[in-house]
Formats: C-alpha cells, structure tokens, sequence
C-alpha cells in the first residue's frame, strides 16, 4: 500500500579505474556548492556515509569511495595508506579531487590526510578536511587487530560496532569481506604520517564520546599531533557518522562553510 510519498531514486554507483574503484553519488548537489569526497573505514563500504550525506545541506554534493578489493571492486585489497591514496589520485575522474573537501572516517581519515599532502605537494590542497573517529597515529601503540583469528576478528567487529551483532547472518557477510577488511586494518597499522602529521590545510578533527577504538582521552592527541586543527567529540561510538548524524553534521557543515572559497 502507497504511503503517498514518492519513492526516493536510487543512489548512482559507478565502477572506475578498469573496476576497481567505485563511487557511490550520494548527493548531486548545486553548482558552487560545497563538494565533499568521503573515504570509508577498514573493510567498510560508501554507504557509512548515507546518513551524514541525508544530514548535511541539500544542496551539496556528496560522493563516497570503494577502495580495490572490496565486494565490488577488481583487484587485490591494498596493504597500505599510500597504496590507497594513488590509486585515488590515479584512478578517479579527472577533477573529482581538484577543489573537494575531504571526509574520512577511521582508516579513510589516514587515507584523507595522505591524499591531501598528495595535492599539497601538487600545490592543490583541499580547502578543508575532516576526519572522523580515527586514532592519532601516536596513540595506536602496536595494535593489529588484522593478526587475530576469524572468530577473534568477528568477535572485535561485533564489539565495535561495524556490524550489528553476532548472529550467524552477520558471520556470513563477514565472510564475505574479511580479506578486505584484515587488508585495511594492515594499512590502518602501518600508517606512518612522517615526523610531522600536521595536515596541509583547514582540519577538523571528531571523535566519538564512546568510541571503544579511539576513545577521547586518545583522541585528544591529535591537538598535539596537528596543531592548529579542531578536534570536537560528540555523543556515539566509532560509528557516530552513522549514528549520530545530526550531531557531526552539525560540526561538519559550518566549519566547511567557513573554508569553503567564496564565489566558487
């Protein structure tokens, strides 16, 4: 039976890069707008940002990534930040980076950091950056959650939020993507952001009250680590972005207006 409200089209997803990358179109947005670029957590998919996305302005525009190796991406997860971030610099569409305000979320906000030094050293840095629940590199102090067992694996996903609980269909669908996932979290380790991790541009750091991996007396690192950025917590977990929407948008959307060049 029709609720009487016009069913909501469908999100583009498309395949680049010989396949393996996708893009996942969450907002078209208005020309002059605001345009952000959103890169995703270990073993994670574009769709962590769907409610962020619905949260923010509608006349943004919102794209989200699938890295290689994902479930429906070509080729072989990649074990590294560095990896990620040139295959992004070299597989997406030509512009889709030039002038976009970069979001990530756990390893996506490692990925986001290096992708913005990448333009940086290309005299283009983003206007802005955000990064969402993820721990200063300073404050991982060895742990390597992508050596643990399946079951320990699964058991540490289920504890941190990134699936909804233990039942037998969530360990299928972990199935599926545990290469991917052991992968990122390989990457997500060995990240080494240099003597210096200050990002190249306008950053805003947020983490999570509650966030089991990342939790705010760690978090707070990163007014250490990079100067000069804002680092805020709002209510959740690891997965505040997706939910507890409203309150990172709320943080989000003014600080990219404030960066976001006037008249563009």
């Amino acid at each position: 039976m029709s609720s009487g409200q016009p069913a909501a089209r469908p999100k583009r997803y498309e395949l680049v890069a010989g396949r393996t990358l996708g893009l996942l179109h969450l907002r078209e947005g208005a020309p002059g707008a605001p345009r952000l670029v959103c890169l995703p957590h270990s073993g994670g998919t574009p769709h962590v940002f769907d409610a962020l996305a619905a949260a923010l302005p509608a006349d943004w525009s919102v794209r989200a990534l699938d890295p290689p190796g994902h479930v429906r991406t070509r080729g072989a997860p990649l074990r590294s930040v560095d990896a990620i971030a040139l295959a992004c610099l070299e597989g997406l569409p030509a512009g889709l980076l030039e002038g976009a305000v970069l979001v990530g979320l756990s390893l996506g906000g490692y990925v986001a950091l290096a992708l913005a030094r990448a333009l940086a050293r290309r005299a283009a840095p983003p206007p802005a950056l955000v990064v969402l629940a993820t721990r200063p590199p300073s404050e991982r102090k060895g742990e390597r959650p992508s050596g643990l067992g399946d079951d320990e694996l699964f058991r540490w996903l289920v504890a941190l939020g990134g699936v909804p609980g233990p039942q037998p269909e969530w360990r299928q669908i972990f199935d599926v993507f545990k290469d991917a996932l052991r992968a990122d979290l390989e990457a997500y380790a060995t990240y080494d952001p240099g003597p210096d991790p200050t990002p190249p541009c306008p950053a805003l750091f947020v983490g999570g009250h509650d966030d089991v991996h990342s939790p705010p007396e760690l978090f707070a690192s990163w007014r250490r680590d990079a100067p000069g950025a804002r680092v805020e917590l709002v209510p959740g977990g690891h997965f505040a972005v997706r939910d507890r929407a409203a309150e990172v948008a709320a943080l989000v959307a003014p600080f990219v207006r404030q960066h976001w060049p006037a008249g563009r």
